[in-house]
């Protein structure tokens, strides 16, 4: 039957069966919900929300219900009756299905690697060999050739970040998490590139780190106490030039923790000139 022949029959006459309990954006109650779906729901409408809300997606299976009632439609779900309904299999029907299909080799997914290794055992109890049963960590291989099953080392896996066409290192996540969270400070040193000695004032610029009319006093003081790391640049060789800058870096960090409570992702960056520049 299409959507379009539910029109030749009463109201009254209609139940549709439809994916969303955890309000999913994509599935056919969310879209009822927010009047995008073909079918409407309206006054005189109930709809039973035969499942409890996974914990992580209370906010938009509430904003599912929320919407079901602004169109009119009575809602039943788990609060207000018990009408949870198991999406999981029981052990006594999973030995029903493994009775049934009778495999040869049995991989279990889904779940936590104590379901896992449960439902391995189960197999093992109705008769798969032991040798046919894998119970496998996310990124394993198991290889099937004419001459049976084997574990085929491993492939990457995992939470795979994507910015754009690429995929991202974790170290950018950690920078990324570290600016949301802290905020950025640049520290700007420029040195004689033949002396090495201070040409300019340090320039710390300040984002999403603290309000402008706390960060020029701020700053002057930061500025202040690394001087000490800075004025190593006339004393020590360019090839230290990177022991240097994580000095400044730690300084800094150390600085504005005892004053803000906070630390900031910092980058000291140098810069090489000519004094008459």
């Amino acid at each position: 039957m299409k959507v379009d022949d539910l029109k030749k029959y009463n109201d009254d006459r209609v139940c549709i069966i439809t994916t969303g309990s955890q309000g999913e954006p994509m599935s056919g109650l969310y879209r009822m919900a927010n009047a995008s779906h073909k079918v409407n729901i309206g006054f005189g409408d109930t709809v039973i929300i035969s499942a409890s809300a996974i914990p992580g997606n209370e906010t938009s299976v509430g904003k599912v219900i929320d919407g079901l009632f602004e169109k009119g439609a009575y809602v039943v779900y788990d609060r207000m009756a018990d009408v949870h309904v198991s999406g999981h299999a029981c052990r006594e029907e999973l030995k029903l299905m493994l009775h049934i299909t009778k495999p040869k080799y049995f991989i279990p997914v889904h779940g936590e690697f104590r379901h896992l290794m449960t439902h391995g055992r189960l197999a093992l109890d109705m008769g798969v060999p032991e040798q046919n049963v894998f119970v496998l960590n996310i990124g394993e291989v198991v290889a099937f050739t004419r001459k049976g099953a084997a574990k085929a080392g491993e492939v990457p896996s995992g939470v795979v970040m994507v910015d754009g066409s690429k995929s991202i290192e974790d170290a950018v996540i950690r920078d990324r998490r570290e600016l949301s969270s802290q905020g950025l400070v640049v520290a700007v040193i420029s040195v004689d590139k033949e002396t090495g000695r201070q040409i300019a004032p340090v320039e710390l610029i300040s984002r999403g780190f603290v309000y402008m009319k706390e960060a020029e006093e701020l700053m002057e003081q930061a500025a202040e106490a690394i001087a000490p790391e800075v004025r190593r640049f006339e004393t020590e060789n360019k090839a230290n030039y990177g022991d240097i800058k994580t000095g400044v870096k730690s300084k800094l960090k150390s600085f504005f923790k005892s004053k803000t409570k906070r630390t900031p992702l910092i980058i000291p960056i140098v810069i090489e000139g000519d004094r008459h520049d």
